[in-house]
């Protein structure tokens, strides 16, 4: 399973389509799959848009995630629901905090499965705070 933006990874002509909207809306042109129970809720989403997006209001985002949205789930479903081929998509790009990097976490950390970005063998701009979350290095 892997992750990415949907500016960067979308349909080729003749390839299997594996993109995931982990997004509360996705682009107009996306025509694939949706999985909206992953997407931020719209408090989450205009706090984080509202603030001045650092490190303290990143691991408050993260926080109200965890809390809000991924703790109401269960992973293994999650993963089965997806497939294991799925590439969760979003907007942000891989440097930039994003959920989906809180969602690959998760799902890393609670199944068997590993979650990598499209091109990367793993997030490396981040780095595991003391709550567990990655938080350092967003841009």
């Amino acid at each position: 399973m892997q992750t990415s933006y949907f500016a960067k990874y979308k349909p080729v002509k003749g390839q299997v389509f594996h993109g995931v909207s982990i997004a509360a809306k996705a682009p107009k042109w996306f025509a694939g799959r949706q999985y909206k129970q992953l997407a931020p809720s719209y408090s989450i989403f205009k706090q984080w848009k509202d603030s001045c997006q650092d490190e303290g209001d990143w691991i408050i985002y993260a926080a109200r995630y965890n809390q809000e949205i991924l703790a109401f789930l269960d992973p293994a479903k999650v993963l089965s629901d997806l497939g294991s081929d799925a590439v969760m998509l979003c907007y942000e790009r891989p440097e930039a905090c994003c959920h989906r990097h809180l969602v690959s976490t998760w799902l890393t950390k609670n199944t068997d499965q590993d979650v990598t970005e499209v091109g990367a063998t793993k997030h490396s701009i981040f780095q595991k705070s003391n709550t567990g979350m990655f938080v350092l290095g967003c841009k």
